[in-house]
């Protein structure tokens, strides 16, 4: 992964050029052993081939192994993974005939007209316009691509493939010294600090039910933005929000009903009991792949997590973090894909009362746009006979 890396590196050193030389030749060396874990010929030239190098000279059981890859390769690709095809892609692209790589582009460019990942669309996208680099990527691709800044775009060696086509095709964002936000009825300049973050906080005396935003003395391609707002009401009778990203909470406390582990989903008109594990369930919904996305819960008095104060679980396909302060549970997700997702942490519930808990709030880390909360509630725990 590192000498894969270095292939984007566009100068390097004497030093770092002879450090290259030494690992390919070391690689080379394993290919050859015959019980080295190191067996990836086709990967192995086609590495030396992105660093720039003459292409090796594998002969024997080596060149056997190469080409014994390469027919598989060419058998498979078409109901293989898409990093398996935009490997393979880049291999025919490198070292197959015209005609032959042609039927393999063709392919991918099938493929990238069903993909239901925003991750698999922007690599096939990027595979697809490697060649024709001298052309600027069409306002929609362009548009795409800059649409999952928080997501696929900044993940892996692809980082430097998307950026210098967007550094060729899109006009970086200019404010003029005057530029103005006119949020309904308040108009802000806004400060060089917020002009170089792009976040800006500001306090509105009263609600309004309907609000124009509207920048003056701003000039860009393409613009993104969001709203993150927080309302003084009792966050027992909190509203859910949100639109592309979305959170729902439940309450249920797990009993045995007949014999049998149950959950017992928990109401204002159904209370918990004392001593009773509880299970907080949270359903996430996204319109697209996000990065680094964060929830925070407030949790209701009178539920503990006892000692589990932070780990990692995973749901279905999503790994996520968690850790469980005084008041509040944190879980943090890397990756979410677009879809709907279950996560679920547990608690005990230890005092008998009634207590109120506030919303959860979901939010992408880098794309605050996409934000959301479940609706408040409480919780009745009364003391078990």
């Amino acid at each position: 992964m590192v000498l894969e890396n270095l292939a984007f590196t566009p100068t390097r050193s004497a030093k770092l050029d002879d450090a290259i030389d030494r690992s390919l030749k070391y690689l080379q060396g394993q290919l050859a052993k015959e019980r080295s874990y190191y067996k990836a010929a086709m990967e192995y030239r086609l590495l030396v081939h992105k660093l720039g190098r003459k292409d090796p000279s594998l002969t024997g059981e080596v060149k056997e192994l190469l080409e014994k890859q390469v027919k598989g390769a060419r058998e498979s690709y078409r109901t293989a993974s898409t990093s398996y095809l935009l490997n393979f892609g880049e291999y025919s692209r490198a070292f197959d005939t015209k005609a032959a790589y042609s039927e393999v582009r063709d392919f991918i460019r099938d493929r990238s007209s069903y993909t239901e990942s925003d991750a698999e669309l922007l690599a096939l996208t990027l595979f697809l316009h490697h060649d024709q680099q001298d052309e600027a990527l069409s306002p929609e691709v362009t548009r795409f691509m800059l649409s999952l800044k928080q997501g696929t775009l900044w993940r892996n060696p692809m980082t430097l493939e998307a950026v210098e086509p967007l550094l060729r095709t899109v006009t970086p964002t200019r404010f003029a010294p005057d530029a103005t936000l006119h949020l309904g009825e308040v108009t802000y300049r806004p400060t060089v600090l917020d002009k170089a973050t792009g976040h800006i906080v500001l306090g509105l005396t009263e609600p309004e039910s309907k609000m124009v935003i509207r920048w003056e003395g701003v000039t860009t391609d393409f613009a993104f933005g969001g709203i993150r707002y927080r309302v003084t009401e009792p966050a027992a009778k909190a509203t859910p929000t949100g639109e592309k990203l979305t959170i729902g909470k439940e309450v249920y406390a797990r009993r045995i009903i007949n014999g049998t582990s149950s959950l017992v989903r928990l109401t204002d008109e159904r209370e918990a009991v004392a001593g009773e594990q509880l299970v907080v369930r949270y359903l996430i919904e996204t319109k697209q792949d996000l990065s680094l996305v964060t929830i925070r819960d407030d949790r209701a008095a009178g539920a503990e997590p006892g000692y589990d104060f932070a780990g990692y679980g995973m749901s279905d396909r999503t790994w996520y973090g968690y850790s469980r302060r005084e008041t509040a549970d944190y879980i943090f997700i890397d990756y979410l894909q677009r879809g709907k997702h279950v996560i679920e942490l547990e608690t005990t519930a230890n005092v008998a009362g009634h207590f109120s808990y506030g919303p959860a709030e979901v939010q992408s880390f880098y794309a605050p746009e996409y934000a959301g909360n479940s609706a408040g509630g409480s919780l009745t725990i009364r003391r078990g006979e």
